[in-house]
């Protein structure tokens, strides 16, 4: 996960790549995540999503968002949306 404070896309590119890089010289090709995870400190972009997807990540786990989204997905049956 890049900074969360790294708003330019290059600053972003270059941390995920420094930590890709790192997590495969140290457990191999198996240690690449498939889910990546966002905390939101700052909140959500959907731009974040768009780039975990472009750099193969299968799903995005949210640590936090707003109470109203929680309700709604529970309404309407789409917590895993």
């Amino acid at each position: 996960m890049n900074d969360e404070g790294a708003t330019h896309y290059g600053a972003i590119l270059d941390q995920m790549t420094l930590g890709l890089r790192f997590l495969q010289d140290t457990f191999g090709s198996n240690g690449r995540p498939r889910v990546a995870w966002h905390i939101n400190p700052f909140g959500h972009s959907r731009e974040q999503a768009s780039l975990f997807a472009q750099m193969g990540f299968d799903g995005l786990f949210l640590g936090q968002f707003d109470y109203q989204d929680t309700f709604f997905r529970m309404k309407n049956l789409k917590m895993e949306e």
